[in-house]
This record gives structure tokens, C-alpha cells and sequence, in this order.
């Protein structure tokens, strides 16, 4: 194919892997970790719940917002930065457009490994520090990223700008995989709700960030990549900002009289409670004990027992 047909050809490619893997995950997925949602429905295992109560769920639990906000600025900067930096790149250091393609190809080439390698991270420091890891991982992740990117804006050799880019781009996916550490334990009952809004933040974030910081006449492109990344920075101290009341935040424990169940419990009222609609949730849970972490467990479990002591000496 000629140049003028070739990156038209080259549509094909996703296009044709996507319609391939909507027709698996369609033929052979599954609905839900129980099943079907037909089977389920027919052996009466599935609550059917209001969609506007979900919906409600969801929207009132401030941390989804703050979620929102920041994969924002990790996704949508992937999203921006994908838009821009071929050009870049050519215009900066006055290279052919092809190799500027292929520098910039490297960007999104850390999607392989390193948006897994932040849930991975996530997941590892949850099991000693619990939930209050997982935030510092996702705040650590995303204060790199705007680190290494307000870096690259200032980079003034094509070696260097090439080597930042690559680091920048590894915290950029490893912020979205810390994100999606933290967003199933947002909600149960409306994750989907939950999940769906952090999604669409990204999409958001590509538009304000687009907007902001490479629209202006006023900013180059370098400028406009140094400030996008010193605004990253900034937006990641809201990570601070995400509290559980069971499970605590970064710089606070949490309550030790208050339990998982109490609050994926508190999404329901008791009439919903006692028709079984929480059941699912109640089991969800059961199992998200291990978010304590085995390093505040200990301290946990000596603040129940002096609660415990203080309220027998009182009742006697």
C-alpha cells in the first residue's frame, strides 16, 4: 500500500481485534462471579434491585468523586498525551514524522505491563498496610507521574526527552492500575455505578487537560507539558482526602468498633436488609477483612480489647 493508504489500512487492526474479543467475552463470559444472570434469576439466587437507588448509591459516596478526579489525571493525560506527543516531538527536535510516530508508539507501549504492575503493587502493599497502602500507592503513583511529566516539558535533548517520556508513561499506567485497586471497595452496591463514572473521569480529564494546558496560544507545547504535570502533582494530594471509616486513610487509622459490614451495610435500609437484597454485599464484606492489613491488625485488635475493658468497668 502507498503512504497515503497505509495508516488508513492500519484501522483494520484494532477494529477487527475488537470485534473479535466483544464476540468471545459474548459467547463465552460469564455475567457474574455466580453465573448467568437468566440462571441466577431462575433459580431465584439474584435480587433485582431500583436502578435510580443504585444510582443514588453511588453519587452520594464522595469518594467515587475524588476517584473521579483522580483518574482524570492519569488516564486522561494518557489520552492527551497520545494526541500530542508525535507532534511534539517533530516539531521540538525537527525529526521525520515517521520516527516521531515510532518514539511516540513507545508512550502507549508501556500499557503491556505497567497498568497491571500498579494493581499488582496495590494489591501487595494492602496485604500488610491494608487499604491505607493502597491509597499511598495510588498518591506515590500519581505524584511521579506528574513528577516525570513536568520533567519532559523541561528536557532539552531527544536522548532524555525519550528516556523521561518512558518513565512518565510507566506511572502513568501504573496510577490507573492503582486506581482500580481502590474503586471495587468504593461500593458493592452500586460498583457499577462507581466504576463507570471513574471511567468516564478519564475521558473528562483527556477534555479539560486538552483544553487547558495545549489549546492557549499562550503556552508551548513544552510549557504546556511541564504545568499539566505540576497540576498532577497537585490533584494527587486529594488522595488524602479518601477516608473509610472501617479501614481508615493514609494519615488516619480507622474506627476499630466499626466493621465492613457496618458500612457496605449502611447502603441499604433494614426492610432491603431483611428481603436479602444486602446478602451479596454482606459476603463481599466478609471477605474484605484482609484491607485492615496485617501490619495494623495487631493495633486493631488491642483498641477493641481496651474499648471492650473500659465499657466492662463501666457496666460494673
Amino acid at each position: 500500500a502507498t503512504k497515503f493508504q497505509s495508516w488508513r489500512w492500519v484501522y483494520f487492526i484494532p477494529g477487527t481485534a475488537a470485534v473479535i474479543t466483544g464476540l468471545t467475552a459474548l459467547t463465552f463470559g460469564q455475567d457474574a462471579p455466580d453465573g448467568n444472570y437468566h440462571t441466577l434469576k431462575q433459580k431465584k439466587q439474584m435480587m433485582t434491585d431500583k436502578v435510580w437507588k443504585i444510582y443514588w448509591v453511588g453519587c452520594k459516596n464522595y469518594r467515587m468523586w475524588i476517584a473521579v478526579l483522580l483518574y482524570a489525571f492519569c488516564f486522561g493525560v494518557e489520552l492527551t498525551i497520545n494526541n500530542i506527543i508525535a507532534s511534539y516531538f517533530y516539531d521540538r527536535f525537527e525529526l521525520d514524522l515517521t520516527v516521531s510516530g515510532v518514539i511516540a508508539s513507545c508512550f502507549g507501549m508501556m500499557n503491556l505491563f505497567a497498568r497491571s504492575v500498579g494493581g499488582i503493587l496495590s494489591d501487595t502493599s494492602a496485604r500488610f498496610f491494608g487499604m491505607r497502602g493502597r491509597l499511598w500507592v495510588l498518591f506515590l503513583t500519581l505524584a511521579l507521574e506528574g513528577t516525570f511529566c513536568a520533567v519532559l516539558g523541561a528536557m532539552d535533548t531527544l536522548a532524555s526527552s525519550i528516556v523521561v517520556m518512558i518513565i512518565f508513561s510507566f506511572f502513568v499506567q501504573a496510577s490507573e492500575g492503582a486506581t482500580y485497586g481502590i474503586v471495587p471497595f468504593i461500593s458493592r452496591r452500586a460498583l457499577g455505578v462507581v466504576a463507570g463514572f471513574v471511567g468516564a473521569g478519564g475521558n473528562a480529564g483527556s477534555s479539560i487537560t486538552q483544553a487547558a494546558f495545549f489549546t492557549p496560544d499562550s503556552l508551548t507545547t513544552a510549557e504546556g507539558i511541564k504545568w499539566m504535570g505540576v497540576t498532577i502533582v497537585g490533584v494527587s494530594f486529594c488522595t488524602v482526602f479518601i477516608h473509610f471509616p472501617q479501614w481508615g486513610s493514609m494519615f488516619f487509622p480507622g474506627n476499630p468498633t466499626t466493621s465492613e459490614e457496618d458500612y457496605y451495610g449502611s447502603e441499604y435500609n433494614e426492610t432491603e436488609k431483611k428481603s436479602g437484597l444486602a446478602d451479596n454485599s454482606m459476603k463481599f464484606a466478609a471477605s474484605s477483612g484482609a484491607e485492615r492489613g496485617s501490619f495494623f491488625e495487631k493495633s486493631r485488635s488491642e483498641k477493641l480489647e481496651k474499648i471492650k475493658s473500659s465499657q466492662s468497668a463501666r457496666s460494673e
